[in-house]
């Protein structure tokens, strides 16, 4: 039955903003004009899933397994809708939980190639990239022997882009294959002009002592990308992390100061106002402040 006030329906989850209560502003508010109809426009959709859940709490929350459109699951912990990287306007029904995402998917990219699949090859599927826009996009955390590879869009064979050029290049449509060095990179992808790069994780260090945990990550630099460092780095009296990429998927933290080994999701390091030179080692997780 209805309620004289309408409930409050969102969207959560790492097709939108994260999962809550991990992620701040995770929840996407629809709106309602007879509390059983819930809407939004424009939404930015990213590859993941979501769910819809009430007046956040998980007390009812639905799911599901297809998309773009479908019938909700109510209360199910294994079924999230999965979901494509696009631009869409979504309609939730409560009564019937029946959902819709109505727009256009981004195209797909992803890297293809022996340098992806060193035992399948050309055979093997794609590593698919991310993109919040469907120009730019990007892989992380992703460790390539070394090999040929690809762009390659929608899983389209004919639909290659390639250059000569490596870490940094232009790739072209059926172009060359380019020729990756094994290791670990960050990877960028331009899809409307071609432009690519292979670059080192980034490291970046962020917290209180800096102006807070929401603000950009101030990066180390690195010439290896094992060992990191920063020179001069002005704190107040606060507290750090570092972490990988921007995200915090991989970060670090101990409650160890002026040096100590940091470990994933560990405590804030707590850190004097002061000036400092800043080493971090990424395999380790050693890092080191010495004032300066």
């Amino acid at each position: 039955c209805l309620h004289a006030n309408a409930q409050t329906i969102y969207i959560v989850g790492t097709g939108v903003n994260g999962w809550p209560p991990n992620q701040i502003g995770a929840e996407i508010t629809l709106a309602t004009t007879d509390n059983i109809s819930y809407t939004i426009e424009n939404v930015l959709i990213s590859d993941g899933e979501v769910k819809f859940r009430q007046d956040f709490d998980w007390a009812l929350n639905w799911g599901g397994s297809t998309f773009p459109n479908g019938h909700g699951i109510l209360n199910s912990e294994s079924d999230a809708i999965p979901t494509k990287a696009g631009i869409y306007d979504v309609t939730f029904n409560r009564v019937n939980a029946t959902y819709t995402f109505i727009g256009t998917p981004f195209p797909a990219i992803g890297i293809w190639g022996p340098a992806v699949d060193s035992q399948n090859g050309y055979v093997g599927n794609d590593k698919k990239m991310q993109t919040t826009d469907g120009v730019i996009y990007t892989l992380a955390d992703f460790y390539f022997s070394s090999g040929q590879a690809y762009f390659r869009q929608d899983n389209n064979s004919t639909l290659v882009f390639g250059s000569v050029s490596f870490p940094t290049g232009t790739a072209q449509p059926s172009g060359p294959s380019i020729a990756v060095t094994g290791g670990e990179w960050f990877v960028t992808f331009n899809r409307n002009t071609g432009e690519y790069s292979f670059a080192y994780p980034s490291i970046g260090i962020l917290g209180s002592a800096l102006g807070g945990f929401g603000v950009e990550d101030t990066d180390l630099a690195t010439t290896d990308g094992f060992n990191y460092s920063i020179k001069n780095l002005l704190t107040i009296n606060g507290e750090l992390k570092f972490r990988k990429n921007n995200s915090w998927s991989t970060n670090w933290g101990s409650l160890s100061f002026p040096s100590g080994t940091g470990t994933q999701d560990g405590k804030n390091i707590p850190v004097p106002g002061g000036v400092y030179n800043v080493t971090f080692e990424r395999t380790s997780g050693n890092y080191q402040f010495v004032n300066s």
